[in-house]
């Protein structure tokens, strides 16, 4: 659950497992485009309108049996679910307040966030309470990926790798059906696998790195 990804080592694997609506360069000047393809900023700094890419689709497990495509509403859905969540981590709570209507939803006083809208399958208008010029940075965290709920709670993700172990080891896979590519048109993510060793202390980890099992 990205809600739940709220320290360095979390965060670097949710970086490889879900997909946000931008996501940092290179050189983390600006972000760019992820799920959604390009945005436009009103002149008030208040309003934000995404577009969603076409053919982006949830990551397939036993609760959807064909590819699922991300819309605007499960953005919707997403974003909604940190404005009511009271997991630990100052980006929740600093979200949740600087979507306009957040803090009611999360107090119970409205059924939605007045702030987030899907106008289509494929346009997002998001409205803040002030301007911040931070916001699209934060909308880079894994902690804001966008995700689908199945009624089993199984999570489905939408970013270029996909889990497949978690046993001492936590091993991701390539995921086929992403269609982001590079700015030279190299489909991505490069690599067909990741393995994430866990170690129990930092000596135990420079002893695995001498040995050639990690990198």
């Amino acid at each position: 659950d990205p809600l739940m990804m709220n320290n360095a080592t979390t965060t670097f694997i949710g970086n490889q497992v879900h997909g946000t609506l931008v996501k940092n360069s290179p050189g983390f000047e600006v972000p760019t485009p992820c799920i959604a393809e390009r945005w436009e900023l009103d002149e008030t700094g208040l309003v934000w309108l995404f577009h969603i890419r076409h053919g982006m689709v949830f990551q397939q497990l036993e609760c959807i049996t064909e590819p699922t495509q991300v819309t605007a509403s499960d953005v919707v859905r997403s974003f909604s679910r940190i404005c009511e969540s009271d997991a630990e981590g100052g980006l929740i709570q600093s979200f949740r307040g600087l979507i306009k209507g957040g803090q009611a939803y999360f107090d119970g006083e409205a059924e939605t966030v007045s702030g987030l809208e899907a106008l289509d399958d494929y346009r997002l208008k998001i409205t803040l309470n002030k301007p911040n010029q931070a916001f699209i940075y934060m909308l880079t965290e894994p902690a804001t990926g966008v995700v689908r709920v199945c009624d089993n709670g199984k999570i489905l993700a939408s970013g270029p790798f996909k889990p497949v172990s978690s046993q001492g080891t936590i091993v991701l896979e390539r995921n086929e059906q992403y269609v982001i590519k590079d700015q030279f048109g190299n489909q991505l993510p490069y690599l067909d696998r990741i393995e994430f060793k866990q170690f129990g202390n930092t000596s135990e980890e420079l002893d695995g790195f001498f040995a050639g099992e990690i990198d």
